[in-house]
């Protein structure tokens, strides 16, 4: 799923929505995420679920690679698996963003619901600019946060429309993030007690989510 030295994955992730934070060869990052749902829309009417559990793994294959394993568990439904691509392709500067593409589900597994499918198992193309807007001089701290910035278009289960959001880090301890994906806005509330650790909390359209995250390498 993942800002502060090297832009690590600094405020979170939203489930399934790409960043331009890729996590560097020999390292990985693993999330627990839990959400709080308000119902999942059913195909027959009404709604059946009410929270998911999603584990996140995501690995640094190479120096440009990253390949990501999302597993969900979506209460009273059903268990999803996908796997993710993603390739820098252009590497970020002071003067330009960085440029990534990639593939969200490359197996073609079923997946969770998009706009047009009950469970998509659609492979989905995507590509993302992140740029630090504002790069403080030394540690992040109130008065010159680290502002880092992201926007995407992708298509399939991305809705075929923009997403991105921004990340900004206060303090080497806390942060915020601020999204938009799959025209649902997300807000998480981010505590770093150590380096590796990241402790979240939020909504996402509009239901509540808390999660966790460790970053570590082999």
């Amino acid at each position: 799923m993942v800002l502060l030295a090297g832009a690590a994955a600094w405020a979170g992730d939203i489930i399934s929505m790409p960043t331009g934070n890729m996590v560097q060869p020999g390292n990985f990052e693993l999330n627990y995420i839990f959400w709080d749902l308000e119902g999942v829309p059913a195909e027959g009417g009404g709604t059946i679920g009410d929270s998911a559990q999603i584990g996140e793994l995501f690995v640094g294959a190479t120096k440009n690679i990253e390949l990501d394993v999302l597993h969900v568990d979506l209460q009273d439904v059903d268990n999803f698996t996908e796997l993710n691509l993603y390739g820098q392709v252009l590497k970020e500067t002071a003067d330009r963003p960085g440029m990534v593409v990639g593939l969200t589900n490359v197996t073609g597994s079923n997946w969770l619901q998009s706009e047009d499918m009950a469970s998509d198992k659609r492979i989905s193309p995507f590509v993302i600019f992140s740029y630090n807007a504002v790069q403080p001089a030394a540690a992040p701290n109130w008065n010159d946060p680290l502002v880092r910035l992201h926007l995407g278009y992708g298509t399939n289960y991305h809705e075929n429309t923009p997403f991105g959001g921004a990340q900004i880090a206060f303090t080497p301890q806390f942060g915020i993030g601020i999204f938009n994906y799959r025209k649902a806005p997300a807000y998480l509330a981010v505590f770093r007690p150590v380096k590796a650790i990241e402790i979240r909390a939020g909504t996402y359209g509009g239901d509540p989510l808390i999660s966790g995250g460790w970053y570590a390498s082999w």
